[in-house]
């Protein structure tokens, strides 16, 4: 029986190599795991550690974001930005990870959200948030979870513990508040892609939100990356 706590060479290849999304090389990609990755000879945790916090922190969570160009999507083109989604962060961390060369993939799923915020459910059309984007990196013989999308101020806002780095049992959206109130449930796991597969994220995406569609197709050529709300305050 193969010891699964071991990454084959081909997997240690596949899971830190760079691709067009996760372009790692890219000049302010780089100088952000430089900036943020410990002083050499810190541990494998110490690492992960400190990129998951510093991607989850530096930008600020904004699920009303809709990339309309291609370019928009990849890891390099998100550095100057102060907002992203779930998706662009998990991309980031992915790819600071790989630039570290600890082995790192991308993970998909579908989540509901039970203290929706009204606007955007209004926007959606329902409370169910897809795909919803998650890194995993290879750590200590096992894949492990890192849900970088909610920054701390954001949590503290929505009175939620803070998504702090665990490294035995990884991270993922707080299933209730504070309060106990129930808050994020996970519905369906996609599953893990060393690439990410933009086809089946817009697939996925238009077919949950149909009325997004006409919205999109709007400004499409307008502008590369769409923000609802400061288009409602214009």
């Amino acid at each position: 029986m193969a010891n699964t706590s071991i990454l084959s060479p081909a997997d240690q290849a596949l899971y830190t190599r760079e691709t067009h999304f996760f372009n790692y090389s890219h000049p302010d990609l780089a100088e952000f795991v430089k900036e943020y990755t410990p002083a050499e000879g810190a541990s494998e945790r110490e690492i992960v550690e400190a990129l998951y916090t510093a991607v989850r922190d530096h930008w600020r969570y904004n699920a009303y974001l809709i990339h309309l160009d291609e370019e928009e999507w990849r890891a390099g083109s998100m550095m100057q930005k102060k907002d992203a989604h779930c998706l662009d962060k998990a991309a980031i961390l992915v790819s600071c990870l790989r630039a570290a060369k600890i082995p790192a993939r991308l993970r998909l799923a579908k989540v509901k959200n039970h203290i929706a915020v009204e606007k955007l459910v209004e926007f959606l059309g329902n409370d169910v948030l897809v795909p919803h984007g998650y890194a995993e990196a290879w750590m200590e013989g096992k894949w492990l979870e890192l849900t970088p999308a909610f920054n701390k101020e954001l949590c503290q806002f929505l009175k939620v513990p803070v998504m702090e780095f665990d490294p035995v049992n990884g991270t993922k959206f707080q299933a209730y508040n504070l309060e106990n109130d129930q808050f994020m449930e996970y519905l369906e796991e996609y599953g893990h892609y060393d690439e990410l597969p933009i086809e089946f994220i817009l697939k996925v995406f238009y077919e949950t939100y149909p009325n997004v569609r006409p919205f999109v197709d709007q400004y499409k050529g307008q502008s590369k990356t769409l923000n609802v709300l400061e288009l409602e305050k214009n």
